[in-house]
């Protein structure tokens, strides 16, 4: 497998995490007491325009309760949103594609016409001729207990490939 890198691969990475951070629409932490009352208030707007709240204390009371209710739920959404973003920025995608003579990997790569054959199993062996598309993968770095920066490395996206035989089958 070739690894396509550049010399700017950190600065571009670095782009699109800002990009997709940049689109996240990032809420102060100040916003979750206002937001919730926000929402409460638009709840129970409906019941109370439609004649089912009348009396200014069952509207307390239904307001005390959606409070005790959302509040763990928006909590758990902040949360969520936190571990999204940090998850975007320990993240890199690389391009990568399979090399004429390597051998045939199914983790790593699809062969393009053999898939297509319907008869033809999937998970042959054999030499790859040539790759037909790029592959994605993945790099996320984290942090181990020990202090150290663990990098995973997962594809995404598997690229396209034939095999010699498919190849000199064809031609």
């Amino acid at each position: 497998m070739i690894h396509l890198v550049f010399p700017d691969d950190q600065a571009v990475a670095g782009r699109w995490r800002s990009l997709t951070l940049g689109s996240t629409n990032d809420l102060p932490q100040d916003i979750g007491k206002e937001l919730t009352n926000w929402i409460i208030e638009a709840a129970l707007a409906l019941p109370a325009l439609c004649g089912f709240i009348s009396k200014k204390e069952s509207y307390k009371k239904l307001f005390e309760t959606f409070y005790h209710r959302i509040t763990p739920l928006l909590e758990k959404c902040f949360r969520f949103r936190r571990m999204v973003n940090e998850g975007v920025v320990s993240k890199e995608v690389r391009p990568f594609f399979i090399r004429s003579g390597d051998q045939f990997d199914p983790l790593y790569v699809d062969l393009e016409y053999e898939d297509e054959g319907g008869n033809q199993p999937r998970n042959r062996e054999g030499i790859v001729a040539c790759s037909l598309s790029i592959g994605l993968y993945c790099i996320q770095s984290s942090r181990a207990a020990d202090g150290k920066v663990e990098r995973t490395r997962k594809v995404i996206l598997k690229p396209k490939v034939i095999l010699q035989e498919t190849f000199r089958a064809i031609t």
